[in-house]
């Protein structure tokens, strides 16, 4: 097993029951595919050395999913 998917693995791990708590209080879903989903334009806001290298990458489109479970 590679490390990424053990990590995922670990991650679902320790969220399931905080996620199973969430649906239980609210009465319904925590993850659902209610919402609204937008188009967007990443720009790297910082100059910070270090940082620049990474914003530049993860500038570019996106889409944002706006909604009120998490």
């Amino acid at each position: 097993m590679k490390v990424e998917e053990l990590l995922g693995f670990a991650s679902g791990l320790l969220l399931a029951p905080a996620a199973a708590l969430g649906s239980l209080v609210r009465g319904g879903r925590v993850v659902h595919r209610n919402g609204v989903v937008l188009r967007a334009q990443v720009t790297p806001s910082t100059t910070a050395e270090g940082a620049a290298e990474i914003a530049s990458r993860l500038s570019g489109p996106a889409l944002v999913r706006l909604s009120s479970a998490l």
